[in-house]
């Protein structure tokens, strides 16, 4: 993408998603987890690559003062697309295999053992060539739309344009240190609270079953996806830092009443702590790379990289649990003071002034 355009990295993502879902063809027919988890990386590289490109290129793509709410005005069918995807895949995998409880798979002979687990990693076929479809009509669409030149685009001096070149000018810029502790800090809290909430469901309602606790999964993204609306549209009136440090707070607060209060009080407090999480991920992105000029690519990939908070802060909350689980039951509502603390970092980035480096559209590639 630096040596090329943000065009290239957009279609170069596509693409690496389009081949990775298509391996779960042959993953499921041979029943080999390993090509499965190829698959999921090779999407995983795919997906990596469309933040680094899109993001940016949206955040930049138009007047600098309407960077934030453009970049979350398309993070909302992000959203949309997350719920979107829930109801068909449930409706699509697994729903033509009946399940089958412990003690009718325990009588089943091996051979007929095997032909029902093969007959459920057969169902995420259909799905995701419907996936494979999609994203490559999409691929071709953009790889045919004329994408306005940004200078950014343009060619540098390889010595100046280079990585280490690069950093050495982006850790200078207080504003995007701060975006990459911001990020990882939220990243790290939001996993926290989606991989935990059915777990508190659980612990904290009594009787209540996994099937019905995963319906506040589902009702946590339709929070996230009403925050992201309102929350754009508050962009667009009030100064993006405060609105950001406003939601960051009052994450803050309902993560804290969800560890202290428990029941029915914290499991509602923890759903609706999507709301306010939503706006978090594309306006400090957006706060992140503003006026980074050349360095907007390499200063995105940085920003984009710090996702990786969500696989520390999980397995670190994880490993305390069941090490304090070796004395006692672990108490998964005491578990939500940690992300609530990771909020913190993100109500106090704020917007700071830096050297302007403008990208003007100046030409249709």
């Amino acid at each position: 993408m630096k040596k090329l355009s943000y065009k290239a990295g957009i279609i170069t993502g596509l693409f690496l998603y389009a081949f990775g879902a298509a391996l779960f063809w042959p993953a499921a027919e041979i029943m080999n987890y390993t090509l499965f988890l190829i698959g999921l990386f090779i999407i995983a590289a795919g997906l990596g690559c469309l933040e680094t490109a899109a993001n940016p290129f949206v955040t930049v793509l138009g007047p600098e003062s309407g960077g934030h709410f453009r970049l979350n005005l398309a993070q909302t069918f992000n959203s949309f697309g997350a719920i979107i995807a829930v109801v068909f895949g449930q409706s699509l995998i697994l729903s033509n295999v009946p399940h089958q409880s412990q003690e009718v798979l325990d009588k089943m002979a091996p051979e007929q053992l095997s032909a029902y687990k093969h007959s459920l990693v057969l169902s995420v076929q259909t799905p995701y060539m419907i996936i494979v479809a999609i994203v490559l009509l999409v691929a071709v669409l953009i790889a045919l739309t004329k994408f306005p030149s940004l200078q950014s685009d343009d060619h540098v001096d390889s010595e100046q344009s280079s990585l280490s070149a690069s950093f050495a000018r982006l850790v200078r810029i207080r504003h995007w240190r701060w975006a990459v502790l911001a990020q990882f800090c939220y990243v790290g809290a939001q996993t926290a609270c989606w991989s935990y909430l059915i777990r508190y469901a659980i612990e904290e309602i009594p009787g209540i079953t996994p099937g019905f606790a995963a319906n506040y999964l589902t009702g946590t993204m339709v929070c996230f996806f009403i925050g992201r609306f309102s929350g754009t549209w508050l962009i667009s009136r009030f100064a993006p830092h405060k609105v950001l440090a406003a939601y960051a707070l009052l994450s803050m607060v309902l993560c804290l009443i969800s560890a202290l209060s428990g029941g029915h009080i914290g499991l509602l407090a923890l759903t609706l702590c999507s709301a306010f999480m939503s706006i978090q991920y594309p306006t400090i992105f957006s706060l992140g790379i503003k006026n980074l000029g050349q360095d907007t690519k390499y200063g995105s990939s940085f920003i984009v990289m710090t996702i990786i908070g969500g696989g520390i802060v999980t397995p670190v909350m994880a490993l305390s649990a069941m090490r304090r689980a070796i004395s006692r039951p672990p108490n998964w509502s005491r578990r939500c003071a940690s992300p609530s603390s990771l909020f913190l970092p993100v109500s106090v980035h704020k917007r700071q002034p830096t050297e302007h480096f403008p990208h003007n559209v100046r030409s249709l590639e």
